[in-house]
């Protein structure tokens, strides 16, 4: 579920429900470890199991606008990566066991811009900016096993 609250008053002022299957939780984990993000105009959402990874964008009254379906995540302490936007585009961490990929959505279509495909092991990183001194930016992501990927 995704709840949204009055910032002031602290009342719920709508919640979204979304479809999910049943999945085991890791001792150290929860089911809500993945964190959602937004910017002017929707809140992006990123759930998954062990069949499919679903992620969507809401606008900021609750109603869909777009699902992409990604293959399932595989991992033994569960789901848990978290999407940032960079100026149009939804970045998606989908850095999992065996067939991992790092996404980039249109923010308004959720129409792939770019995936690079990534073979090892699961990663729960957030993606972060960097801006070089020439004013590039550049995404970063982390993984154990890749190291850093720019």
């Amino acid at each position: 579920m995704l709840f949204c609250f009055h910032a002031i008053t602290g009342k719920e002022l709508w919640k979204h429900t979304f479809a999910g299957e049943k999945s085991r939780k890791h001792r150290d984990n929860s089911f809500a470890s993945s964190t959602p993000t937004s910017d002017a105009n929707h809140v992006y959402v990123y759930w998954g199991g062990a069949k499919k990874c679903t992620v969507q964008a809401v606008t900021h009254e609750g109603k869909k606008v777009w699902e992409v379906d990604l293959p399932g995540f595989r991992s033994g302490h569960g789901f848990g990566p978290s999407l940032i936007v960079h100026d149009d585009v939804l970045i998606v961490p989908h850095d999992q066991g065996g067939r991992g990929s790092l996404i980039g959505l249109e923010c308004k279509t959720g129409k792939e811009k770019w995936k690079t495909p990534r073979k090892g092991k699961a990663s729960w990183s957030t993606p972060c900016v960097y801006r070089s001194k020439s004013g590039k930016d550049q995404i970063i992501f982390t993984n154990y096993e890749h190291g850093v990927t720019s």
